[in-house]
């Protein structure tokens, strides 16, 4: 009788939930596998009304939802609100619990009855369009289900921030404060490492915890997975582990307002705050959290990015957030700021962390653990391997290009038990990082990640003293299982291999697309037989001949419903090292008419073009115009080009006395810049050099003078 009456004086709020859950979203559904048939005919139903039932992946069934359930419990406990109303109903002989289970399955039929009647509808709307398998049933049964438990998560999250205040304007300020406040911590959190920590890895991998700390964080990543997962088809696996931990949100939420209803006092209605300490501790952690935010706003978008935004944008956060807080509590403006002790609590609290991470009291960039402590460790750094991953989309109007350079995932990729270069360089790096010595032109920023014996992983960034990266380094291509972790071609299958491409002395060695899968299993094998054999120092060596770019297109490449051919996506790894030793390598692509010449042929060359270190001159060796001269020989330019190898085309250690040379071919065909130490170029052709810069230098200042 009760609930009947219940639903009754909230008969207004089932019509909303009528319109919207039974009639306005089934229509949009309809509407929008219409719409596509019409575009793309009858021909994958299916996959379309499964991208239909996601609102193109947009959240706005999710927002509608807890609309709803802020509105169910709003309205459901308003009288919580009103002294007269509470003592009315806790004279009847109801006990408190049975009010709270009242409005609660009251609540809980406003949302359930029409959002069943939909899934009815989908149903049909199945069966019309012939697309009614298990696959679609599990699709409109799971969307009913996961909703169903959002709407009891915002429901009770609602309900305690009602239970928590006396006035409603409270109430309705506090909700959003529980639904993501957890989050915005742990966003300040990563902020503040990011700015403060050079040891920091941005893209360091969150726990499920850490990744959603809230149920806000947490209700909102598990509606995008349920979409992606609908929208590819149900295929693959949908985790378990976000709806584990919302029903655990949901409990905690449960367990609240079960203990806070009953002792909730009838005086208390009408206050801003219900329990006086719990207030407090609300306005301490609030006041704390927003002026951290607007201090490191301050000092992150302002020009100097200096302490003084940081610090001084945190005073003026406390007094401002302070203010607002005493004002909703006490609706008086003579009481704003009038409470010095908690004013002096949350300037302590707020000035001491910020203390903490400015000055790193905790000793974060300089972690290092014990040997004893570490099971495994792992390391990644560009120098290591100069192989970088890049995938390309293509659609009818554009192409995007996407480079993936995840540290964490080659981190992830391999792990060392005898990691004793590893930790060598970390231990450097912590050294460095204790005495707030950043990465220079002397130091490396290497990552470095720890597997401890206890379970927990740790990933650090160190600035590793380059002569201490390069010692080990070495070291570390002769474990077992590094070079496979460094390079991905031992990671894909042979014949996913497209074509390759050269490049050596000459900027453009050659090219080769694959015609059949023992080519393509000959090359890969001959590659990756020699790849094992190589050395850090191979990297930068006199015997590096140049690198490959490797290009993959899987059979096929799956995109939400769609299959798109292989014309459509590829990718590519870029900078495959060969060096004069991968003989097998060699013999392969000499079959596919790709060689690496280890110098340029004199005959090929018609303009070699030198600039000198930064300046704005350039020198052309050989003639290119009417009236000019070789400024060497037919033998110097031989002795130059002899001497121009590979292991120039790399960027030398130091950047003082550089002279860069460019050669070009027929028809001023652009075939290599060499970037040479003076100290390495023959006397004679230096002299030549330096002459020539000085004469065009001059010059040139006595036509701008």
């Amino acid at each position: 009788m009760l609930l009947k009456d219940d639903l009754k004086k909230r008969s207004w709020l089932m019509l909303v939930s009528v319109l919207f859950f039974c009639l306005f979203f089934p229509g949009i559904v309809l509407d929008n596998v219409q719409g596509m048939i019409s575009i793309y005919g009858e021909q994958g139903v299916e996959s379309r009304f499964l991208n239909a039932l996601t609102y193109s992946g947009n959240n706005y069934y999710a927002m509608a939802v807890f609309l709803l359930a802020a509105f169910c419990a709003f309205t459901g406990f308003s009288y919580i609100y009103s002294r007269q109303k509470l003592d009315f109903y806790h004279s009847l002989p109801v006990k408190r619990e049975s009010w709270l289970v009242l409005k609660t399955v009251s609540s809980f039929l406003i949302f359930a009855l029409p959002a069943g009647m939909a899934v009815l509808e989908e149903l049909f709307m199945g069966v019309f369009y012939h697309v009614t398998d298990l696959r679609f049933v599990e699709a409109v049964l799971g969307k009913f289900f996961l909703y169903l438990l959002v709407f009891l998560s915002s429901y009770f999250l609602c309900l305690l921030a009602m239970l928590m205040t006396g006035k409603l304007p409270t109430g309705i300020l506090l909700t959003p404060v529980l639904l993501g406040f957890t989050g915005v911590v742990s966003w300040l959190y990563r902020l503040f490492q990011k700015t403060f920590y050079t040891g920091y890895l941005g893209s360091e991998s969150n726990n499920l915890f850490r990744k959603y700390p809230s149920p806000g964080t947490c209700m909102l990543d598990l509606t995008e997975r349920w979409n992606r997962y609908v929208e590819n088809g149900l295929s693959g696996k949908m985790s378990w582990r976000e709806p584990i931990l919302l029903i655990l949100f949901l409990l905690l939420e449960i367990m609240l307002c079960v203990c806070l209803y009953r002792n909730r006092r009838t005086e208390a209605a009408g206050n801003a705050v219900v329990f006086p300490k719990l207030g407090i501790l609300i306005k301490l952690l609030a006041v704390c959290a927003a002026s951290l935010g607007v201090g490191i706003c301050l000092k992150t978008f302002s020009y100097t990015q200096s302490d003084l935004w940081f610090f001084g944008g945190i005073a003026l956060g406390i007094l401002v957030f302070t203010g607002v807080l005493d004002f909703i509590f006490y609706t008086d403006i003579r009481n704003v700021l009038k409470k010095p002790l908690e004013l002096l609590a949350v300037t302590a609290l707020t000035f001491g962390i910020a203390l903490v991470f400015r000055f790193d009291l905790l000793g974060y960039d300089s972690y290092l653990p014990d040997t004893d402590k570490i099971a495994s460790m792992s390391v990644n750094n560009n120098l290591l391997s100069n192989v970088y991953h890049q995938v390309m989309t293509y659609t009818e109007l554009s192409s995007t290009s996407t480079t993936t350079e995840d540290s964490t995932q080659t981190l992830d990729a391999y792990q060392l038990t005898e990691f004793e270069p590893i930790y060598a360089m970390a231990e450097n790096g912590s050294e460095n990082a204790a005495l707030e010595e950043a990465a220079d032109g002397d130091r490396i920023l290497v990552d470095i990640r720890y597997n401890l014996k206890n379970g927990r992983v740790v990933y650090r960034t160190y600035p590793v003293d380059s002569q201490v990266f390069e010692e080990n380094a070495d070291e570390l291509y002769e474990k077992p299982g590094f070079i496979k972790a460094m390079y991905p071609i031992f990671g894909r299958r042979s014949s996913e291999i497209s074509s390759i491409w050269a490049y050596g002395v000459n900027a453009r060695s050659g090219s080769y697309t694959f015609r059949s899968k023992e080519e393509k299993e000959e090359f890969a094998e001959a590659y990756k037989q020699d790849l094992l054999t190589l050395n850090y120092s191979d990297l930068s060596g006199s015997d590096l001949l140049g690198n490959m770019t490797i290009s993959y297109e899987p059979e096929q490449q799956e995109t939400g419903n769609e299959i798109l051919p292989t014309s459509l996506i590829s990718d590519e790894d870029n900078g495959y090292p060969i060096l004069r030793r991968f003989k097998k390598t060699i013999a392969v692509l000499e079959k596919f008419g790709v060689t690496f010449p280890e110098t340029l042929d004199p005959d090929e060359v018609r303009e070699l073009s030198v600039w000198y270190e930064n300046s704005d001159v350039a020198v052309n060796l050989l003639a290119v115009g009417a009236g000019e001269t070789d400024l060497i020989s037919d033998s110097q330019k031989k002795e130059l080009l002899d001497m121009l190898s590979y292991q120039y085309c790399i960027a030398p250690e130091s950047d003082k006395d550089i002279y860069c040379i460019t050669a070009y071919g027929e028809e001023n065909n652009y075939l290599q810049t060499f970037i040479v130490p003076g100290s390495d170029l023959p006397e004679d052709i230096r002299t030549i050099l330096e002459n020539s810069v000085r004469q065009v230098s001059s010059e040139k200042s006595q036509i701008t003078g």
